[in-house]
């Protein structure tokens, strides 16, 4: 791609085939994961070169919006895969009606600042908790 771009656009001074195959490899690389901040930062810092900064944070930016037009990134797809639960972005509409005091257990166990082990285990022991 960087070549082609190059063949393209030969009388452009200062960008080489080099710098178009870095814009590539960001642009896919950015399409897949998602990261746009952490990745420009990266790769400025791999290549040292600050001036590359605002064509590699453009060119993530818009492989991230292609991308999420099209699916969810892969590390959203890992997260479904191990069933690790998270919280989801916007709630539901029950959630919107609820609050804490709907869901909270009426009598609350309280410790002091200074508790002994023994206390601590019997409370956890003969009450139930975590759902």
């Amino acid at each position: 791609i960087g070549q082609f771009a190059q063949y393209l656009l030969p009388d452009v001074v200062g960008i080489d085939a080099g710098t178009f195959a870095l814009l590539g490899a960001a642009s896919v690389l950015g399409g897949v994961m998602r990261l746009t901040i952490s990745l420009t930062v990266m790769l400025m810092e791999a290549t040292s070169q600050v001036t590359y900064g605002l064509p590699i944070a453009f060119t993530l930016i818009v492989a991230k919006w292609v991308g999420d037009v099209f699916n969810e990134s892969v590390l959203e797809m890992a997260v479904e895969i191990k069933h690790i639960p998270l919280l989801p972005w916007d709630t539901s509409f029950e959630m919107t009606c609820q609050t804490a005091r709907t869901v909270m257990n009426k009598r609350v166990h309280v410790f002091r600042e200074v508790v002994r082990v023994s206390s601590v285990y019997f409370t956890l022991t003969t009450t139930s908790h975590n759902g």
